[in-house]
């Protein structure tokens, strides 16, 4: 709860609030212009289910904060615990190489700074609670000096202690400012191009093309799929409502992604995304954070079709905010998930790339299915 005694440090600057826990023993300042809100309050003690988890949010970033009352008090023992639970993706290092609130902490990027949601992850325990603040990086700059003031007034006790986060692991934060992720819009948005068609191929033939390829379900996301053996399935989740589910390999300092997609948790079947009309609104109403179309639209429905027995749509979207809807995407409507995977595009990569990754993304296409 957010209480009187709870003040910013530096109380002449009024652009800033402080808001306390006090069952869970923490402070932190935050722009005053952002939402909070608690979105979990198990108060459960357990190494691995939350007790709790704050939301902050507004134009300058974004910031989750979980708080887990673990049997094991050992941040380093806890994290690799962590580590067998949800895997190296999620928990990167687990030795301390940080220290936030004047405690041990674990500091890293998690997800490579070019993928669509990198996200700063920091880990503090003191030794009753463990603290996870996990920190969207979007595509402004001027998220890093709110980021840092975050940390600087993150407390545990009465006293705010500056952080210490390692220069590698800011300048981890700083590329995920960089192109190409984060290239700046070109000056003149360029024509519309003409949509390709979506053809899948039948299931005979995507038999023959997905001889050798794994297998993936998971029951809880409601996704199943095949994959090429090259690649890896990387699960990053970016918000309690939004799943990011990666189908890449390394290549060189970077990642190759042959498939990603995002994955919109629905708390009931909603009619109206069966719908284009239904399916614009949906995306218009989408926090800015989770929104998959930049600027938040518009989108053209080119077609409707089936995939995997579910319906589904092949649209328009722009590359830059303000740009024409010019690049393809396909969205699966299941009955409490919405499934949005970017397509190949020569907007985006080299045409030999995408002349490549095109029969393959269909073939996939015909092994995709949204089970829930």
């Amino acid at each position: 709860m957010r209480v009187r005694n709870c003040v910013p440090a530096t109380s002449s600057e009024a652009a800033w609030a402080c808001y306390e826990d006090l069952v869970y023993s923490f402070a932190v300042e935050y722009p005053a212009g952002w939402n909070w809100t608690v979105s979990i309050d198990t108060g459960l003690h357990s190494d691995v289910k939350v007790a709790k988890r704050h939301e902050f949010r507004g134009p300058e970033g974004a910031l989750d904060i979980d708080i887990w009352h673990p049997t094991l008090s050992d941040l380093a023992q806890w994290l690799e615990k962590q580590r067998e639970a949800t895997g190296p993706d999620l928990v990167v290092r687990t030795e301390p190489n940080a220290k936030v609130a004047g405690y041990p902490a674990v500091a890293f990027v998690m997800g490579d700074p070019q993928n669509p949601s990198p996200m700063l992850t920091v880990y503090v325990g003191n030794g009753q609670y463990i603290y996870r603040l996990w920190f969207t990086l979007h595509c402004d700059p001027a998220e890093i000096p709110v980021i840092r003031r975050m940390l600087d007034t993150f407390r545990l006790s009465a006293q705010a202690v500056p952080a210490e986060v390692p220069e590698e692991v800011w300048r981890e934060v700083q590329r995920a400012f960089a192109p190409p992720r984060c290239a700046p819009p070109p000056p003149t948005p360029g024509p519309a191009p003409t949509p390709r068609p979506v053809v899948l191929p039948s299931a005979d033939e995507a038999q023959n093309l997905t001889v050798g390829w794994k297998a993936f379900e998971d029951a809880a996301l409601g996704l199943r799929f095949r994959y090429p053996p090259e690649y890896e399935v990387r699960i990053q989740p970016v918000s309690s409502l939004l799943i990011g589910v990666s189908v890449d390999r390394p290549q060189g300092e970077r990642r190759e992604t042959f498939v990603g997609m995002r994955i919109f948790l629905l708390e009931e079947e909603n009619p109206r995304l069966t719908t284009p009309e239904g399916l614009e609104s949906w995306i218009r109403e989408l926090p800015e954070g989770e929104n998959p179309v930049p600027g938040g639209g518009p989108i053209r429905v080119v077609e409707r079709i089936q995939v995997g027995g579910r319906p589904a749509f092949v649209v328009q979207e722009p590359l830059w905010p303000g740009d024409p809807p010019n690049l393809q995407a396909l969205v699966v409507i299941g009955r409490k998930r919405v499934l949005w995977l970017p397509l190949a595009s020569p907007l985006t990569m080299e045409p030999e790339q995408v002349e490549r990754l095109w029969p393959l993304q269909m073939a996939f296409l015909a092994t995709l299915e949204v089970t829930r």
